[in-house]
């Protein structure tokens, strides 16, 4: 859904086709991305928070990024991400359109990739194991952004053993524990009432209070 507009919606469908309403699905336009050279399955999408831009990445780590109006003579292919793996979750900075990150994995929880885009998915950069001893090639699935104002936003991923911040000396640092060992299905952060809301594989959903600044905090660290 775009942010900006909430009667517009994007859903992925078979083969490489997404619909396409602004009325809240009473009429959708179906178009395929053939022509981008995608054919197999759309996997993630993230709208910037601007509502300006769609990201949309593939079963085999294609990725397409749409301008508004959406039309496919608006959408374009970026470089792929170079993984063997399949797209699971992608998220663009609230306060940069043009940051995008995503992970790869596949079905079982393992090899897990964290890859990051500053040019809006021109070139892409393995940040899985950046800088840092922590594991995360196992069980990890989400990721989401911690913001507050432009130049103040920080990745953060959810594993089987805790959700995970990206610091300020590129490590992996954990941000919140005693969550249960299962895999992280989705994450999303409130900024409103600065929570970061972590939803779990039958576990039920976890919340972390005042995320900013522990975010900020950790991130420091």
């Amino acid at each position: 859904m775009n942010p900006s507009n909430q009667a517009e919606f994007v859903v992925a469908m078979a083969s490489g086709s997404i619909a396409h309403t602004k009325n809240r699905g009473d009429t959708l336009e179906k178009f395929s991305l053939d022509s981008l050279g995608v054919t197999d399955v759309i996997t993630a999408m993230d709208w910037s928070t601007d509502g300006s831009y769609l990201y949309m990445g593939s079963q085999s780590s294609k990725i397409i990024s749409c301008q508004v109006p959406i039309s496919i003579l608006n959408c374009e292919r970026f470089s792929d991400v170079p993984s063997s793996f399949t797209l699971q979750y992608m998220a663009v900075d609230p306060t940069n359109p043009f940051n995008v990150v995503l992970t790869t994995g596949n079905d079982y929880g393992s090899n897990f990739e964290v890859w990051s885009s500053q040019d809006g998915g021109s070139t892409w950069s393995d940040i899985t194991t950046e800088g840092s001893s922590v594991d995360l090639t196992y069980n990890g699935f989400a990721i989401t952004w911690i913001y507050e104002d432009i130049g103040s936003s920080f990745i953060v991923v959810g594993t089987s053993h805790g959700v995970y911040l990206h610091n300020e000396s590129s490590n992996w640092v954990l941000l919140a524990e005693n969550l249960p060992n299962v895999r992280v299905y989705d994450m999303i952060y409130d900024k409103t009432d600065d929570l970061l809301i972590v939803s779990t594989l039958g576990r039920g959903i976890w919340y972390l209070e005042n995320a900013y600044q522990s975010a900020l905090d950790t991130w420091k660290s």
